[in-house]
């Protein structure tokens, strides 16, 4: 069995997904008496992958009926915690458009966070933001603190069962920390098990964004910002998790704060091309539309950067808009004259 890939030639499908889909009912026949509802998962093996120059992130690779088991059992799951989280979270949102269950489009759901944060910056209300987020997250997290939370939340529903029998399972057996990175249900959990969090920060009247363990708070002044970190860590400490204090950032001003929100998006593009060349590509071209074009005020930054990422991928995409466009071409004279 062969499948088609984004670079539009074809590879050997190994795990065998192409097989699934076409016999669905019959791998949906076996998956009844499979080991992982019954006895005890398969193996989940540890994976190395960058996450920046001198570090590794260690994603986790799980079987393919594991993954079909485990979805089918998130999207149980997903139904219940869903409703219960707040528009101020973006990360990992139910699209209910769809009858087989699927997260909203993450690019898309991503700029809206970014573009709900810098509005948010008005200079009048909110002048100040603290930006900061979980140490270590995902290997952080107790299993146990799970249980009660859904169950205290209505949303215990039997399949959660199996997802906490699972994950238990390869804790005591494939030295697994916290929660798996890379399986889907690990964000249907990690994105609902920072509700008390979110619940703390309205219960104490702070204005605040979530993407899943990134979190934005919001004040008129710094100082009225600083009791945001109190809560936050009184309800993480709750959970058994800590507030990275390297990463949590304090901004006492408009321009600073949207900075940091706007500027951030060049590594978040960078990570996607590392990780997706296609997906990456399209973030790319998507920053164009949204950042650049029609936008000669934009930051030579910003517009070297998008501008050269296309251009070292022979990517014409911009060429037109910007030939009609002598104003967005005089952004940067020089470096437009080179491409």
């Amino acid at each position: 069995m062969a499948i088609w890939n984004r670079k539009q030639f074809e590879v050997t499908d190994l795990i065998g997904f192409a097989d699934y889909e076409a016999s669905s009912a019959v791998v949906a026949d076996d998956l009844q008496t499979y080991p992982v509802a019954a006895e005890e998962p398969g193996l989940l093996l540890p994976f190395p992958y960058p996450k920046s120059s001198s570090s590794l992130r260690w994603l986790h690779v799980a079987g393919p009926e594991e993954l079909i088991v485990l979805r089918a059992a998130a999207g149980h799951v997903v139904r219940s915690t869903d409703r219960l989280l707040s528009s101020r979270i973006y990360s990992n949102r139910l699209d209910r458009r769809y009858r087989c269950w699927r997260f909203r489009d993450q690019r898309t759901a991503w700029w809206k966070f970014i573009k709900r944060g810098v509005r948010l910056r008005d200079g009048r209300r909110h002048s100040a933001m603290y930006r900061t987020d979980v140490e270590s997250y995902y290997p952080s997290v107790d299993i146990e603190r799970l249980q009660p939370l859904l169950q205290d939340c209505g949303c215990l529903v039997p399949a959660a069962f199996l997802i906490l029998k699972v994950l238990r399972e390869w804790q005591l057996r494939d030295n697994l920390r916290g929660l798996p990175i890379g399986p889907e249900v690990s964000a249907v959990i990690g994105n609902f098990l920072l509700h008390p969090v979110d619940r703390s920060f309205e219960a104490n009247g702070y204005e605040y964004l979530r993407w899943s363990d990134d979190i934005l708070t919001f004040g008129r002044t710094i100082a009225s910002c600083q009791g945001s970190m109190v809560v936050l860590d009184e309800a993480l400490s709750n959970l058994r998790l800590a507030r990275s204090v390297k990463k949590t950032l304090d901004f006492d001003n408009v321009y600073d704060a949207r900075g940091n929100l706007l500027d951030y998006w060049l590594t978040s593009l960078t990570d996607l091309l590392h990780l997706d060349d296609y997906i990456g590509t399209e973030a790319v071209r998507s920053a164009y539309d949204s950042q650049i074009r029609g936008h000669p005020e934009v930051k030579q930054q910003r517009f070297r950067w998008v501008v050269k990422t296309l251009l070292n991928k022979d990517d014409s995409y911009a060429c037109l808009s910007l030939a009609r466009d002598p104003a967005l071409m005089n952004v940067d004279p020089k470096y437009q004259a080179n491409t």
